[in-house]
């Protein structure tokens, strides 16, 4: 999106519905162009967790989650809040 913030829509019921949430915590962090993945991990007991990650306005990997069971449709954007990967020496 325009703000620097990744936008994302949902597949439900066979269609894609015209709606388009922005990610909470995204805003102004993610430059144009930025590389970006996400993936469904799903655990033993059969809930996912969406997780995110992308690369921030400060070059390391930024890294958010979200569950996929019982969020209601008003708070698809709301993932976790982001975790920054730096490198370290060690």
């Amino acid at each position: 999106m325009g703000n620097g913030a990744l936008a994302a829509k949902m597949y439900k019921d066979n269609a894609w519905p015209p709606d388009i949430y922005v990610i909470d915590g995204t805003s102004g962090n993610v430059p144009a162009g930025s590389s970006f993945a996400t993936t469904a991990i799903t655990d033993t007991n059969g809930k996912s967790t969406v997780l995110l990650a992308y690369i921030a306005v400060s070059g390391f990997v930024n890294i958010q989650t979200r569950n996929t069971t019982d969020v209601p449709l008003s708070a698809l954007g709301s993932f976790s809040p982001r975790v920054e990967v730096v490198e370290t020496n060690g």
